[in-house]
């Protein structure tokens, strides 16, 4: 029988630590629902809430007073991947993101067969080669119904100037849906990819992700709030290990903040 938890956002440290670790123990057999008393001091919440999100639960209708109710059900998160030159299709980090703590998929547009078949091969969730079976016409319809029927609450764009275009038609149809972009890296395109980016798409971004300080300078002379820019500064940083977590992380924050 799953047991039911109440918490408020402002409990303290050690009882939000404990909740996590009950978490961690009980694995997917014997997780807990969480009901979670908000506050005002959102970046306190987000953090918070997100934390659990992280850990393969999603958000659904709560009680009275604003209250979150968090099932253990994992969020939905839609990666779209796109050929970029200087850079492997699916970057070393993500099939590093444990399978229980999203239910992860993954679209391949713009990309070769050989690409997409090396991408399948290291990660585990559902994924679909556009390009063998519709025209590029009609990729937008595809991606919208995706969303749609797969109930996405995150998109996760890597190098891909396809998904970029999308983003008026998803923004306008999923308000709550949040959009990641990672950028940066040594390919030539890179830089176009950023002012591209940037100047076209930078209001409907929520977070970028910035290989290296060059790139993140890129983005605040673009005027991008430095609360959308996490900069992945040094080797250790961006290791693949590090960037599975820090991705991890911004997810479940991100999934938080669509609340309200």
């Amino acid at each position: 029988m799953t047991r039911d938890i109440c918490i408020a956002v402002t409990d303290a440290d050690d009882d939000w630590a404990a909740l996590l670790r009950e978490i961690d123990d009980a694995g997917p057999a014997g997780r807990v629902t969480v009901r979670v008393r908000p506050s005002a001091d959102r970046e306190l919440q987000d953090r918070r809430v997100g934390s659990v999100l992280a850990r393969g639960y999603s958000l659904v209708p709560g009680g009275g007073d604003g209250e979150m109710a968090l099932t253990p059900v994992p969020s939905g998160i839609l990666y779209v991947v796109s050929a970029s030159d200087g850079h492997a299709a699916i970057p070393p980090w993500l099939p590093l993101v444990p399978a229980g703590r999203f239910r992860q998929y993954l679209v391949g547009v713009a990309l070769s067969q050989g690409a997409f078949c090396e991408s399948v091969t290291a990660f585990a969730g559902e994924s679909w080669h556009l390009d063998e079976f519709i025209d590029e016409s009609e990729v937008a319809e595809f991606v919208m119904e995706f969303v749609a029927s797969r109930d996405i609450g995150l998109v996760q764009i890597l190098h891909s100037k396809v998904a970029l275009d999308l983003l008026p038609a998803l923004r306008f149809s999923f308000p709550r849906l949040r959009v990641v972009i990672d950028l940066g890296g040594e390919g030539a395109q890179s830089p176009v990819l950023v002012t591209y980016a940037t100047a076209r798409y930078g209001n409907l971004v929520d977070l970028f992700f910035a290989s290296d300080d060059a790139t993140g300078n890129h983005l605040e002379a673009a005027f991008i709030p430095p609360s959308k820019i996490r900069v992945m500064p040094d080797a250790a940083a961006r290791r693949p290990e590090a960037m599975a977590q820090a991705h991890q992380d911004a997810y479940g924050q991100l999934l938080a903040s669509s609340v309200g």
